[in-house]
C-alpha cells in the first residue's frame, strides 16, 4: 500500500467525482482510477460505486475511511515533524482573498514571510468568503480570510479584528438618500451579493428586522464591480467604513448612517493542520502584520 493510492482514495470520497479528484491531484483521471483499483486490490474490498453523480463509497469504504484518514494525518505529521527537526519550514501555501489586497495588508504580509520563511510558496486566489471557507474545508485551500461568524465545521480561525459597516449609495442620489427612512431605502435599488457572501446575509437580517425587504437589482460578486456600480448610480450598497468614507470623500458616494453594523475578520485553516509549520508560521505571519498576541489568539475551532 503506497502513501499517494492512500491520498487519491481521501480525494476521491472529498470530491465525489474522478476529474475533481484528478484536478486537486494535479494528475490524470486514468492514474486516480489506477491508484483506487490497486488499492481495493490489496484491500480485498471494493471502496466505491459510480453513481449519476459520480463515485460513491460502498458501506467498506465507509467503514475503513476514518482509519485511511488518521494514517493519512499520521503521516504528514511524520513530514512535518522531520521539518522542524531540520529546523527549516518548506512547502506551499494557498491563500483565498476575500477583500482588497491592500486593506488585508498582503503586501506586507508577502514580504515579512519572504524573509522569514523564504521556502515557503505562495499561491494568492481572489473569492468571497462562504467560497473560500468551503474551498479550504475541502483542501482546494490552505487558508483564507473570511469575513462574519459562520465558519466552516473542521477549520480554526484567527480572528484578526471586527469593522463597522456602511450603507452606500451613488453620490447623485445625495438629497434622497439624506431624507430618507427604512421604507425609503429598502424601495431604492440595491446592489447585493452572492448568497454565500456575509454581507448578503447582513443585508437580508437588517431589512427584516424592519419588517422589509431590499429591492436587489443587480448581483455582484467583486469589491471593484460593487463600488463601480455604486458610483455609477446603479444602486445601494454595504461597504467596509474605511472604503465607504474615501468613496463620500471623492465625492463619489453618499452616506446613510441609520444602520449601525459590524463583521469581524477572521484568518481559517483546516483545524487539524494546526500543528502544520507551514501554517504556524503563516499564523505568525498574520499575528505580526495585525499586531495579534499569539496568547489573544491561539486558533478557535468551528463549531460543528
Amino acid at each position: 500500500m503506497e502513501l499517494y493510492q492512500i491520498r487519491t482514495f481521501v480525494t476521491v470520497a472529498d470530491e465525489g467525482h474522478l476529474t475533481r479528484a484528478a484536478s486537486r491531484l494535479n494528475t490524470s483521471q486514468p492514474a486516480v482510477s489506477a491508484h483506487i483499483k490497486a488499492l481495493e486490490e490489496e484491500l480485498g474490498i471494493k471502496l466505491f460505486v459510480r453513481n449519476p453523480r459520480g463515485m460513491a463509497l460502498t458501506k467498506a469504504g465507509e467503514a475503513i475511511r476514518p482509519h485511511v484518514e488518521m494514517v493519512l494525518t499520521a503521516c504528514d505529521g511524520l513530514i512535518q515533524q522531520a521539518r522542524v527537526l531540520r529546523d527549516e519550514v518548506t512547502g506551499e501555501m494557498r491563500i483565498g482573498l476575500n477583500s482588497d489586497p491592500e486593506f488585508l495588508r498582503t503586501s506586507r504580509f508577502i514580504v515579512l514571510m519572504k524573509k522569514e520563511y523564504p521556502r515557503i510558496d505562495f499561491h494568492l486566489t481572489q473569492g468571497m468568503s462562504g467560497q473560500i471557507g468551503e474551498d479550504v474545508r475541502a483542501g482546494k485551500l490552505d487558508g483564507g480570510y473570511m469575513f462574519g461568524d459562520e465558519i466552516p465545521a473542521g477549520l480554526a480561525r484567527c480572528r484578526i479584528s471586527t469593522y463597522r459597516l456602511m450603507l452606500v449609495g451613488p453620490a447623485m442620489w445625495g438629497e434622497k438618500i439624506e431624507k430618507a427612512g427604512w421604507d425609503e431605502i429598502a424601495a431604492l435599488p440595491w446592489i447585493g451579493t452572492p448568497p454565500y457572501c456575509p454581507f448578503h446575509k447582513l443585508i437580508k437580517k437588517m431589512f427584516r428586522q424592519h419588517g422589509l425587504e431590499p429591492v436587489i437589482s443587480v448581483i455582484a460578486d467583486q469589491e471593484p464591480t460593487i463600488r463601480s456600480m455604486v458610483i455609477s448610480g446603479q444602486g445601494m450598497t454595504l461597504m467596509l467604513e474605511e472604503e465607504a468614507l474615501a468613496a463620500e470623500a471623492a465625492g463619489e458616494a453618499v452616506l446613510w448612517n441609520e444602520a449601525h453594523l459590524e463583521i469581524a475578520l477572521s484568518f481559517v485553516y483546516a483545524a487539524k493542520r494546526h500543528g502544520d509549520p507551514v501554517i504556524r508560521s503563516v499564523l505568525n505571519g498574520i499575528r505580526e502584520i495585525w499586531g495579534l498576541s499569539e496568547e489573544q489568539n491561539a486558533g478557535v475551532p468551528a463549531l460543528a
